[in-house]
């Protein structure tokens, strides 16, 4: 495992319920919610996904971070 040091910046954060969904959320990301933002644009940074401690595979949810900022 490698350890990165994520800037500070803007992310919206969206919640994936289940590793099933993972694609279907991102694409909803681009294609839906970017594109109809009044408030937010990408900007350059890391996308990332973030596994809580509570993490199970079963029961999988975690998060995307999706780098924004305001318009």
């Amino acid at each position: 495992m490698v350890g990165w040091e994520i800037p500070a910046q803007t992310y919206a954060v969206l919640t994936v319920q289940g590793l099933c969904e993972l694609t279907s959320v991102i694409d909803y990301f681009y294609q839906e919610w970017l594109p109809n933002s009044d408030e937010y644009e990408s900007t350059d940074g890391p996308m990332f996904e973030l596994y809580p401690e509570t993490f199970d595979s079963d029961k999988a949810q975690l998060y995307l971070y999706f780098p924004v900022r305001k318009k």
